[in-house]
């Protein structure tokens, strides 16, 4: 995703590491206090203030796109603008990543996309400890798969 970003200096994906970090982390959260958009309730919540907002950017004659109406933008007017940061500690969603490499694609091809959990904490107070990770071993095991891959595909 960091190709599409303009605020990074990033080249190419070799000097990304400088920019971005793996954080691993425990935390410990009451159920009651997570908004999570895997259940119906938050989603219902999360499409109507998309709806609310889309009213009111139209009658203040504003451009829509995607930049300043995706979810991270609704999240974070609920979350400092509706007062869920007092009922949320947590938000729980999951996106469906890179359908675009799929487009077009026939002969009824249905696992077409890549699911991805996402957590988002709201209170830092719930977080027990963080550390850096170290992702060199997966990284490695990674890189061997995908030239594994492209040796079988290529010959």
């Amino acid at each position: 995703m960091f190709e599409n970003n303009k605020d990074y200096k990033i080249t190419d994906n070799t000097n990304i590491e400088e920019f971005f970090k793996i954080l691993i982390c425990s935390y410990e959260v009451k159920e009651s206090r997570i908004f999570d958009l895997t259940k119906v309730e938050s989603k219902f919540l999360l499409d109507r203030m998309r709806e609310i907002t889309i009213k009111k950017m139209k009658n203040e004659n504003k451009v829509i796109n995607k930049y300043n109406l995706n979810e991270g933008v609704l999240l974070n007017i609920l979350f400092n603008k509706r007062d869920y940061d007092l009922k949320f500690d947590l938000v729980v969603a999951i996106f469906n990543r890179r359908s675009n490499k799929y487009k077009g694609v026939e002969y009824g091809f249905k696992i077409n996309t890549l699911p991805e959990k996402q957590i988002c904490i709201k209170n830092q107070e719930i977080i027990n400890n963080i550390k850096e990770y170290d992702y060199t071993q997966e990284k490695e095991e990674l890189e061997n798969l995908v030239n594994m891959i492209n040796k079988c595909i290529i010959a």
